[in-house]
């Protein structure tokens, strides 16, 4: 990334993710991170993001001109995308582009448990 400010988001982000989850970068991060970046809910991971990572990530996302996508699911490439582009790949992101995330903050599979899908007992 060339963008000085896209480089700073960028570690940001991954910085939230390894606090709040002990991974630099979970599947889903950028898509968790702007839904409590725009939403009523901090919890993410084992704890809160705090106000002042918040405060952090609209204003280097504003000087950025963007948000950072980390690509189609299965894939890592991270890269700033506008505003525009990252609204378009919101509202299109399959839940296997969003790292399965909960809205509680945690990801499928770590403390689920799963329900039967169907057969016979």
């Amino acid at each position: 990334m060339t963008n000085p400010y896209a480089r700073l988001l960028y570690r940001k982000m991954s910085n939230i993710s390894e606090d709040s989850w002990c991974a630099g970068w979970l599947s889903g991060n950028e898509y968790a991170l702007w839904e409590i970046l725009h939403g009523d809910r901090h919890e993410y991971g084992w704890g809160d993001v705090r106000y002042e990572d918040l405060e952090e990530l609209r204003t280097l996302s504003e000087h950025a001109r963007g948000w950072i996508w980390t690509g189609p699911a299965k894939e890592y490439t991270p890269q700033l995308v506008t505003f525009v582009e990252w609204e378009s790949i919101r509202r299109s992101a399959s839940s296997e582009d969003r790292g399965k995330v909960h809205p509680e903050g945690v990801s499928r599979g770590l403390f689920d448990s799963v329900e039967p899908t169907g057969g016979t007992e």
